[in-house]
């Protein structure tokens, strides 16, 4: 029964919750952060409010096509993972939206009646959305001077240096940015590491597991993480608070080093995890993607601003 009570001071045994627990310190689940890791538990609560009946329903529907079959009988590949695997096909061979509805067309009529194959690949991004890998895009001055954000966003022109937001494009079609950032809010994030029973409880190794004092196994046993703590004690008394680490790094998106095109990924990492999970991909938060024909240098503190504004939404 879903609404059993396990009662594990009583002597009942945690027999999920063990084998998982092994599975994670040892490392054979090679996708912790993946969906699979995300779904394995619904979210809960007693008393929610409207939103969180909205992510609820949300969250159950793709629990849902996370355990369906694409056709009777196939054990290997559910819904929810088919549409993934197929975007990421689209993505890697630059397949355009009439040739990814053209494969799902033929994927349909080839595989066994009744099938879950998506009619096109508005279905199939209408199954992903509830996933939240959403971004927004923000527009940039070509000089890197400002965001057209919050204030600035309804300006044509840049405030500091007055160079057109737009390319010239003579008044046809859509007015197209000089430069444009993608953001990844963070928030949507950050509850998802809480949803998943095991994550949740990793996310107090770094105060159950204090150093010795003769090697620093985490971030935790450090001095500087020891001086945060002290200068915000109301912070640092809650296990769950996250601390997160910051990294940004710039490549050529297109392996042509003769090109001066380059992309800059900001990534976080959540410090609460322990040792052996703290530095997995699957637990990597990539926030802002800044591009250009040149590294932002010193200016990519104007390119932070959405991130530093939520961070202080979040503190």
């Amino acid at each position: 029964m879903q609404s059993y009570t396990v009662w594990h001071d009583h002597g009942e045994p945690r027999v999920l919750e063990n084998v998982c627990h092994r599975e994670m310190r040892d490392g054979q689940d090679g996708d912790l952060g993946g969906i699979d890791a995300l779904l394995q538990d619904r979210m809960r609560g007693e008393s929610v409010d409207t939103t969180q009946w909205e992510e609820m329903r949300n969250f159950d529907k793709l629990l849902n096509d996370a355990q369906r079959e694409l056709f009777p009988g196939c054990e290997s590949c559910t819904l929810l993972k088919y549409v993934i695997e197929v975007f990421n096909m689209k993505v890697t061979n630059h397949w355009t939206n009439k040739s990814l509805d053209m494969f799902l067309k033929f994927q349909s009529d080839l595989l066994p009646k009744p099938n879950l194959v998506p009619k096109n690949t508005y279905e199939a991004r209408k199954l992903l959305s509830n996933l939240g890998l959403s971004y927004e895009l923000i527009d940039a001055c070509i000089n890197d001077c400002v965001l057209f954000y919050k204030e600035n966003a309804t300006l044509d022109r840049c405030p500091k240096c007055n160079v057109s937001r737009y390319e010239t494009n003579c008044g046809r079609g859509n007015k197209i940015a000089h430069k444009v950032l993608r953001y990844f809010p963070l928030t949507p994030r950050l509850k998802r590491l809480f949803m998943t029973r095991m994550i949740a409880e990793y996310m107090r190794w770094h105060m159950d597991n204090p150093g010795d004092g003769d090697e620093s196994r985490h971030p935790a046993h450090g001095d500087e993480w020891k001086d945060f703590d002290v200068k915000y004690l109301e912070f640092a008394r809650e296990a769950h608070n996250v601390r997160l680490g910051l990294a940004v790094d710039g490549f050529n998106p297109f392996g042509n080093m003769s090109s001066s095109y380059s992309i800059w990924p900001v990534i976080l990492v959540p410090y609460n995890l322990p040792p052996w999970l703290v530095m997995k991909e699957s637990f990597f938060m990539l926030t802002l993607l800044i591009p250009g024909d040149k590294q932002p240098g010193i200016d990519i503190d104007v390119y932070m601003r959405p991130l530093i504004d939520e961070l202080n939404e979040l503190w």
